[in-house]
Protein backbone atom coordinates (compact mmCIF):
# COMPACT_ATOMS: atom_id res chain seq x y z
CA UNK A 1 0.00 0.00 0.00
CA UNK A 2 1.17 3.44 -1.04
CA UNK A 3 1.34 5.59 1.81
CA UNK A 4 -0.54 8.85 1.52
CA UNK A 5 1.26 11.98 0.56
CA UNK A 6 1.43 14.74 2.99
CA UNK A 7 -0.64 16.73 1.02
CA UNK A 8 -3.54 14.25 0.85
CA UNK A 9 -2.88 14.03 4.96
CA UNK A 10 -3.61 18.17 5.44
CA UNK A 11 -6.46 17.94 2.98
CA UNK A 12 -8.10 15.78 5.16
CA UNK A 13 -7.73 17.94 8.24
CA UNK A 14 -10.83 19.35 9.71
CA UNK A 15 -9.07 21.30 12.53
CA UNK A 16 -6.15 23.53 11.77
CA UNK A 17 -3.28 22.39 13.82
CA UNK A 18 -2.77 24.07 16.46
CA UNK A 19 -5.63 26.45 16.51
CA UNK A 20 -6.63 28.91 18.38
CA UNK A 21 -10.70 28.32 17.33
CA UNK A 22 -11.43 26.57 20.62
CA UNK A 23 -11.68 29.46 22.82
CA UNK A 24 -14.12 31.71 21.62
CA UNK A 25 -15.34 35.57 22.89
CA UNK A 26 -11.90 36.48 24.25
CA UNK A 27 -9.25 38.57 23.18
CA UNK A 28 -6.01 36.07 22.19
CA UNK A 29 -2.77 37.25 22.24
CA UNK A 30 0.66 35.28 21.82
CA UNK A 31 3.63 36.87 24.72
CA UNK A 32 6.86 35.22 23.62
CA UNK A 33 9.89 34.82 26.41
CA UNK A 34 13.26 33.90 26.90
CA UNK A 35 14.61 31.75 29.07
CA UNK A 36 18.22 31.92 30.76
CA UNK A 37 19.55 29.30 29.28
CA UNK A 38 19.10 30.78 25.50
CA UNK A 39 15.49 29.20 24.62
CA UNK A 40 12.14 31.06 23.25
CA UNK A 41 9.14 29.96 24.52
CA UNK A 42 5.91 31.24 24.39
CA UNK A 43 2.16 31.62 26.59
CA UNK A 44 -0.95 32.41 24.69
CA UNK A 45 -3.25 34.89 27.20
CA UNK A 46 -6.78 34.32 26.43
CA UNK A 47 -8.55 37.90 27.94
CA UNK A 48 -12.47 37.93 28.29
CA UNK A 49 -12.90 40.46 31.25
CA UNK A 50 -11.35 42.03 34.09
CA UNK A 51 -10.17 39.88 36.58
CA UNK A 52 -8.35 40.12 40.04
CA UNK A 53 -7.26 36.14 39.51
CA UNK A 54 -5.12 35.14 36.42
CA UNK A 55 -4.90 31.25 35.85
CA UNK A 56 -1.99 29.99 34.64
CA UNK A 57 -2.43 26.57 32.80
CA UNK A 58 0.72 23.82 32.39
CA UNK A 59 0.07 20.75 29.63
CA UNK A 60 2.17 17.41 30.73
CA UNK A 61 5.49 15.68 29.02
CA UNK A 62 5.08 15.13 25.30
CA UNK A 63 2.17 17.22 24.66
CA UNK A 64 1.02 21.19 24.61
CA UNK A 65 -1.72 24.24 25.49
CA UNK A 66 -3.24 22.61 22.90
CA UNK A 67 -5.09 19.91 25.15
CA UNK A 68 -6.46 22.90 27.10
CA UNK A 69 -8.11 24.51 23.81
CA UNK A 70 -9.16 22.39 21.55
CA UNK A 71 -12.51 22.83 19.71
CA UNK A 72 -13.75 19.66 19.37
CA UNK A 73 -15.04 19.56 22.95
CA UNK A 74 -15.42 21.84 25.92
CA UNK A 75 -12.01 23.05 26.83
CA UNK A 76 -10.50 23.80 30.50
CA UNK A 77 -9.32 27.46 29.83
CA UNK A 78 -13.38 28.33 27.71
CA UNK A 79 -14.76 26.67 31.17
CA UNK A 80 -12.54 28.79 33.10
CA UNK A 81 -13.59 31.91 31.10
CA UNK A 82 -17.38 30.76 31.43
CA UNK A 83 -17.15 30.68 35.21
CA UNK A 84 -15.89 33.75 36.38
CA UNK A 85 -11.80 33.16 35.80
CA UNK A 86 -12.09 35.98 32.58
CA UNK A 87 -8.15 36.16 32.65
CA UNK A 88 -6.22 32.92 31.16
CA UNK A 89 -2.74 32.20 30.03
CA UNK A 90 -1.57 29.11 28.79
CA UNK A 91 2.25 27.96 28.86
CA UNK A 92 4.45 26.07 26.39
CA UNK A 93 7.48 25.05 28.07
CA UNK A 94 10.69 23.57 26.40
CA UNK A 95 9.19 20.44 25.85
CA UNK A 96 5.48 21.45 23.76
CA UNK A 97 4.93 19.70 21.03
CA UNK A 98 4.25 23.66 19.29
CA UNK A 99 7.58 24.13 19.16
CA UNK A 100 9.72 22.59 15.92
CA UNK A 101 13.18 21.50 17.46
CA UNK A 102 11.45 18.69 19.63
CA UNK A 103 10.65 17.03 16.35
CA UNK A 104 14.86 16.40 16.69
CA UNK A 105 17.07 14.47 19.44
CA UNK A 106 17.70 16.78 22.52
CA UNK A 107 18.94 16.50 25.98
CA UNK A 108 16.37 18.65 27.15
CA UNK A 109 14.94 17.51 31.09
CA UNK A 110 12.25 18.21 33.37
CA UNK A 111 15.19 19.57 35.27
CA UNK A 112 15.87 21.90 32.90
CA UNK A 113 11.86 23.05 32.73
CA UNK A 114 11.87 24.00 36.67
CA UNK A 115 14.83 25.57 36.35
CA UNK A 116 14.75 27.59 33.38
CA UNK A 117 11.19 27.77 31.90
CA UNK A 118 8.74 28.53 34.82
CA UNK A 119 10.63 31.05 36.42
CA UNK A 120 10.82 33.10 33.26
CA UNK A 121 7.22 32.21 32.47
CA UNK A 122 5.94 33.48 36.17
CA UNK A 123 8.73 36.58 35.83
CA UNK A 124 6.83 37.45 32.08
CA UNK A 125 3.72 37.48 34.60
CA UNK A 126 5.31 39.82 36.88
CA UNK A 127 4.61 37.11 39.47
CA UNK A 128 7.47 35.65 40.47
CA UNK A 129 7.47 36.40 44.32
CA UNK A 130 3.80 35.00 44.71
CA UNK A 131 3.30 31.60 46.55
CA UNK A 132 0.87 30.25 44.07
CA UNK A 133 -1.05 27.15 45.18
CA UNK A 134 -1.05 24.39 42.64
CA UNK A 135 -3.60 21.86 41.94
CA UNK A 136 -1.82 18.48 40.62
CA UNK A 137 -4.65 15.88 39.09
CA UNK A 138 -4.30 12.30 37.28
CA UNK A 139 -6.58 9.81 36.77
CA UNK A 140 -6.54 6.31 39.09
CA UNK A 141 -6.27 4.70 35.59
CA UNK A 142 -3.27 6.56 33.99
CA UNK A 143 -0.67 4.13 32.81
CA UNK A 144 1.91 6.20 31.50
CA UNK A 145 3.13 8.22 34.72
CA UNK A 146 1.35 6.59 37.27
CA UNK A 147 2.26 7.98 40.35
CA UNK A 148 4.23 11.10 39.06
CA UNK A 149 1.79 13.55 40.10
CA UNK A 150 0.99 12.05 43.75
CA UNK A 151 4.69 11.82 44.26
CA UNK A 152 5.21 15.35 43.63
CA UNK A 153 2.58 16.25 45.74
CA UNK A 154 3.91 14.62 48.42
CA UNK A 155 7.16 16.02 48.02
CA UNK A 156 5.35 19.23 47.74
CA UNK A 157 3.41 18.94 51.24
CA UNK A 158 6.27 18.06 52.80
CA UNK A 159 7.83 21.20 52.12
CA UNK A 160 5.15 23.49 52.28
CA UNK A 161 1.66 22.02 54.19
CA UNK A 162 -1.32 22.39 53.25
CA UNK A 163 -0.79 24.73 50.26
CA UNK A 164 -1.24 22.21 47.39
CA UNK A 165 -3.76 20.05 46.26
CA UNK A 166 -4.11 16.63 44.51
CA UNK A 167 -7.08 15.14 43.05
CA UNK A 168 -7.36 11.92 41.67
CA UNK A 169 -10.31 11.62 39.27
CA UNK A 170 -11.94 8.07 39.52
CA UNK A 171 -12.41 6.62 35.86
CA UNK A 172 -9.43 8.42 34.29
CA UNK A 173 -6.75 7.95 32.08
CA UNK A 174 -3.51 9.73 31.57
CA UNK A 175 -4.43 12.80 29.66
CA UNK A 176 -8.46 12.28 30.06
CA UNK A 177 -8.51 14.56 32.95
CA UNK A 178 -8.57 16.87 30.14
CA UNK A 179 -9.86 15.31 26.79
CA UNK A 180 -12.26 13.06 27.75
CA UNK A 181 -15.99 13.36 26.93
CA UNK A 182 -17.27 13.95 30.38
CA UNK A 183 -14.80 16.10 31.78
CA UNK A 184 -16.77 19.73 32.05
CA UNK A 185 -19.13 17.99 34.19
CA UNK A 186 -17.39 15.52 36.32
CA UNK A 187 -13.49 17.33 35.73
CA UNK A 188 -13.32 20.78 35.56
CA UNK A 189 -16.07 21.48 38.30
CA UNK A 190 -13.05 19.63 40.91
CA UNK A 191 -10.62 21.99 38.93
CA UNK A 192 -12.69 25.40 39.03
CA UNK A 193 -13.63 24.93 42.75
CA UNK A 194 -10.04 24.86 43.80
CA UNK A 195 -9.28 28.10 42.10
CA UNK A 196 -12.55 29.78 43.38
CA UNK A 197 -10.87 28.69 47.10
CA UNK A 198 -7.90 29.90 45.89
CA UNK A 199 -9.00 33.27 44.48
CA UNK A 200 -8.28 36.68 45.96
Amino acid sequence: MVARSRVARVKERRIPLHTLDGVRNSVVSVHPFSTEDGLGLSMVRFHRAASDDVVLVVHGLTTSSDMFIMPEHENLVSFLLDNGFGEVWTLDYRMSNRFPYNRAMHRFTMDDVALYDYPAALEHLRAADVATPILLTTGDHNLVFADSNIECWRRLEAVAPGRHELKVFPGYGHQDVFMGKDVSRQVFPEMLDFLKRQAA
